[in-house]
């Protein structure tokens, strides 16, 4: 399987690798085992509802997480949401939006759009 990761992501893992060593490591454990097995394993997936609706959320701790999208082929990290950082999961559907240069109108229930890892929002 094949990572990828959106821009803000990389960034928050680069930071975190040189502010939380011990964190970096536990994101980067989290990964592999993500690669391995997407819906199962450490961290606790769980597969977010509602307009988030293919995206996948893993515990890194108690108060940290990763958000992802993956296919039979890629998977993309999304956002990370670490203690004391200003980039949140909770900003993942801002920037799925943007790096799939998604219209914000088009994300409602009525409507379903697709991109080109073969996910979709409901």
């Amino acid at each position: 399987m094949i990572l990828e990761f959106l821009p803000g992501a990389l960034d928050a893992y680069k930071t975190l690798k040189s502010s939380n060593p011990s964190l970096a490591s536990k994101v980067k454990a989290t990964i592999k085992d993500a690669l391995e097995h997407p819906a199962t394993g450490i961290g606790e997936p769980v597969q977010l509802a509602g307009v988030y609706r293919g995206i996948w959320m893993r515990r890194l701790s108690a108060t940290d997480e990763m958000y992802y999208v993956f296919d039979d082929t890629k998977m993309i990290v999304i956002s990370f949401s670490f203690t004391g950082t200003s980039h949140s999961g909770a900003k993942a559907y801002e920037l799925i939006l943007e790096e799939f240069n998604l219209p914000k109108e088009k994300t409602s229930a009525k409507y379903a759009v697709h991109w080109d890892i073969g996910m979709s929002w409901r």
